[in-house]
C-alpha cells in the first residue's frame, strides 16, 4: 500500500507519521545542477541514485534497514526549501534508516543467466 494518496485516510497518514518519527537518521538526497561543464540532468540523477544504492548496500552490510521516499511529498518545494534545497538544487527525496525491528525473509530472484544474455562483439 501506498504511503502517500491523493486523499489520504487516517491509517495512511499513520504509516507516514510512523515512517518520519521512528527513524533515527534521515538523508536528504539530491544534487546541485553544475553550473561550469554542465551535464544532462540525467547522469546527474544516476550519479545520485549509484551513490544512494551504494549507501544502502553500506547500510545493509551494518545491519540497517533503509528506505528511499521520493514522490510528490517528499520532493515538495516547500519541504525542499525548509531543508535548504532550494533551486537550483534538486531534492530527490529522503533516506531513512534504522535498526529493523525484524530480520526480513531473504527474497528469491530469478537466476542471473535467465534475464541477461552476454555477447561479444
Amino acid at each position: 500500500m501506498p504511503l502517500i494518496h491523493q486523499n489520504p485516510t487516517e491509517k495512511s497518514l499513520e504509516a507516514i507519521r510512523n515512517l518520519i518519527l521512528n527513524a533515527p537518521v534521515w538523508i536528504a538526497i539530491g544534487f546541485t545542477p553544475r553550473q561550469e561543464k554542465p551535464m544532462p540532468e540525467w547522469e546527474e540523477l544516476a550519479a545520485v541514485s549509484m551513490a544512494a544504492q551504494n549507501i544502502h548496500l553500506m547500510a545493509q552490510a551494518q545491519g540497517l534497514g533503509a528506505l528511499w521516499k521520493s514522490g510528490a511529498v517528499w520532493t515538495h518545494p516547500e519541504l525542499a526549501k525548509h531543508f535548504g534545497w532550494a533551486a537550483p538544487n534538486k531534492l530527490l527525496g529522503f533516506y531513512f534508516m534504522g535498526y529493523p525491528k525484524a530480520n526480513p525473509q531473504p527474497r528469491t530472484h530469478i537466476a542471473l543467466e535467465e534475464i541477461v544474455v552476454w555477447q561479444e562483439v
